[in-house]
């Protein structure tokens, strides 16, 4: 199934991930426009993924800092970087969180109030 690209701005996270709370508290201060995709129930779809491996982003989508990361065997490791669709399809909580998307396109990783007025205030 094709990916279905939103005009409305997309936060891909997790339900109880501190990241994600911040990212969403702070577009409703600011009066953003926003869906949430909870990753840990809906998972994402490769196509999805793919796209983001795509992205400019591609080298910050993996936390390597998560408790995910730190649980994985070498092998697992090593594949995140020859196969980083297959680890991130099995492990989606090794995903930096949230990942804003817009028109099919990653606008931002992680959160910061600076990048987040930057990209979505202007």
């Amino acid at each position: 199934m094709p990916v279905k690209h939103s005009d409305l701005l997309l936060v891909f996270g997790l339900k109880n991930c501190d990241n994600c709370a911040t990212a969403q508290a702070w577009l409703k201060e600011h009066a953003v426009g926003y869906e949430f995709r909870d990753i840990g129930a809906e998972g994402v779809d490769k196509e999805r993924l793919q796209c983001w491996l795509d992205s400019s982003h591609a080298h910050l989508l993996i936390n390597r800092r998560s408790t995910t990361w730190r649980t994985l065997t070498p092998e697992e490791k090593e594949l995140s970087e020859s196969n980083p669709l297959k680890i991130l399809g099995k492990h989606s909580t090794l995903i930096k969180r949230p990942v804003l998307e817009r028109h099919g396109h990653v606008l931002l990783l992680g959160f910061s109030a600076d990048e987040y007025r930057k990209h979505l205030l202007s």
